[in-house]
């Protein structure tokens, strides 16, 4: 068994960027395919110009039925071989581009759920937000049209050469005018760049609103907040699309002025062609294979440019989920993790701060809490009890000091055991759409059975009762937001109780429980197995008479007290 602790470099893509969403990655088993049909794809775009040598040099002149219809034929041929190989080809990058998607989608939400919980919060929802949806973006530019470009271009080469060999000095025709094509290509990149850049951060601002109303909709309404929210929003969304109106302009530029280069190339070596035709160094049918040997020659380069254009938003993308690749992960093993053995918690002169300019929180806590031990915490309000509760869960790392559970590290515990040896229940318990009793589960295989126990254990079964299908009620939709707090708190709780744990941590449980439901919460606590220790910020008498110690906390330290504590000192 290996322990591994994972952590990205935020300042080199390739140590953040995973390995399996590499262009090789995607494309190893399919590369030679790929290399193969766009080999074949270019030799077949040969015949075309080719055959009008033949047609209008030979068999125009000869009158050569019979050769005009075998050339025809063949031409008819190789046009639907290149066609089934075009097919077969997009085929082949739209599997990676989905192949992409599926795998950075996973990775990118695995690392989030794995990140540590101050890492997580440091960036708002909406940026997080628009790393997964980048995602798209960057599918597009690796597993599309860039790619195929990528494979044609070296095929221009033999474009050129095949000109030269025609028309001798035609073939400087489409160089310049590519070379000029890549001044105006990078002057537009830039802008668009600074565009995309730009309307990455209003829809980052955009999306962190949305959010924020979204969550607090009830208070909205309560505090008839709506018109305000959505001027607002009307700023925040004027902006955002002033900027996808300014990457579109930029976009389009592009492909006009490789529109115009692309005509302007065809006419020039048909101009200059011409006057090869009439003083007799060029014959009509070198003319018109000339023209569109150029044109060919020339369409890669602008498909290249303008993937270049795109490639500026899909970097930019990259760099954003390449940040979010580059977020630390929680200690993981690799096998089969070791067993916690018992349910212990111990500080060893911890100290934390909220910020290195703010003062500490907690300050030099030395105190041991043994299985199956109830203990009470009480203090003021914004005294860091929660927080307190947050660096015992493993939430939070110290600042100084260590946390161990059973006699080891929280920082070497596997965060798999971690979770499921030390059960944490917040104020406020957040509900997923579901059953009442898949909230209190959350789908974990081999909890279902126990579930409905612990849930009339703890006095949901009187409530469950009075609803139209019991435990079998869904909640979601909206519906949560009416639930009684207390309600609430009391599926949390339950939740934490049917995984067994060997640390059960409460914050503040209790408020908006009536008397009947608090007999049945502290039933439900007192009869936790004895290996069990329960550590409690309450105010209620009826969860403090369970409690063995006693501590308060004042000035970032526990003081030990003799008497029940409720609430402020």
């Amino acid at each position: 068994m290996t322990m591994k602790i994972f952590s990205g470099d935020k300042s080199s893509f390739s140590s953040s960027w995973p390995s399996g969403l590499s262009m090789f990655s995607l494309t190893r088993y399919t590369l030679v395919d790929l290399i193969l049909s766009s080999m074949v794809l270019n030799v077949l775009a040969l015949g075309l110009p080719l055959s009008m040598i033949q047609i209008y040099d030979r068999i125009l002149r000869y009158r050569s039925e019979d050769t005009l219809f075998m050339l025809v034929s063949g031409l008819l041929i190789a046009m639907t071989f290149e066609s089934v190989l075009k097919f077969l080809r997009s085929y082949i990058t739209i599997l990676h581009g989905a192949r992409f998607e599926h795998r950075a989608s996973r990775l990118a939400l695995r690392r989030l759920l794995v990140c540590p919980l101050p890492d997580f919060e440091r960036d708002g929802p909406g940026v997080n937000l628009e790393s997964i949806h980048a995602i798209q973006n960057i599918k597009e530019f690796y597993a599309g049209e860039p790619v195929l470009v990528l494979l044609d271009l070296p095929f221009v080469l033999v474009f050129l050469v095949l000109l030269y060999y025609l028309s001798g000095v035609l073939v400087v025709v489409p160089i310049v005018a590519f070379l000029l094509f890549i001044v105006f290509s990078f002057w537009i990149g830039s802008r668009l760049r600074r565009s995309a850049k730009e309307k990455m951060e209003c829809d980052d601002r955009r999306i962190n609103f949305i959010v924020e109303v979204l969550t607090g909709i009830h208070t909205v309404k309560a505090m008839a907040m709506e018109s305000m929210m959505l001027r607002r929003y009307e700023r925040l969304q004027e902006q955002s699309a002033n900027g996808a109106r300014e990457i579109s302009l930029d976009g389009a530029d592009a492909l006009n002025i490789g529109a115009f280069f692309s005509q302007l190339t065809m006419v020039s070596v048909v101009s200059f062609g011409a006057l090869g035709v009439i003083d007799g160094n060029l014959t009509v049918g070198s003319l018109i294979a000339s023209s569109m040997l150029a044109s060919r020659a020339i369409q890669p380069l602008t498909r290249a440019v303008g993937s270049w254009s795109r490639w500026q938003t899909a970097r930019l993308g990259r760099e954003r989920l390449s940040s979010l690749f580059s977020l630390p992960e929680e200690m993981c093993v690799e096998g089969e993790p070791a067993e916690i053995p018992k349910g212990s918690l111990r500080l060893d002169g911890v100290s934390f701060s909220h910020g290195a300019d703010l003062p500490p929180v907690l300050r030099d806590l030395s105190v041991e809490f043994l299985p199956g031990e109830r203990v009470a915490i009480g203090g003021r309000p914004g005294s860091g009890k929660s927080t307190l509760l947050w660096v015992l869960a493993g939430l939070l790392s110290p600042d100084q000091g260590r946390v161990l559970l059973g006699g080891s590290p929280l920082a070497e515990v596997d965060r798999s055991r971690l979770r499921s040896a030390i059960a944490y229940v917040p104020r406020e318990t957040e509900l997923i759409r579901g059953t009442i009793l898949e909230n209190i589960h959350l789908f974990r295989p081999g909890l279902e059975e126990g579930a409905h126990a612990v849930g009339v254990a703890v006095g949901l079964g009187e409530h469950a009762a009075k609803l139209p299908q019991g435990f079998r009620t869904v909640l979601g939709g909206g519906v949560e937001g009416n639930l009684p707090h207390g309600l609430k708190q009391r599926i949390g709780v339950a939740r934490a109780l049917v995984g067994s744990p060997k640390v059960l941590l409460l914050d503040e449980i209790g408020d908006g429980i009536d008397r009947a439901g608090m007999e049945h919460l502290a039933r439900a606590l007192s009869a936790v197995g004895a290996d069990t220790l329960l550590v409690m910020v309450s105010r209620h008498r009826e969860l403090l008479r369970l409690a063995d110690r006693h501590f308060t906390l004042c000035d970032g330290r526990l003081i030990v007290c003799a008497a029940p504590v409720e609430g402020v000192e």
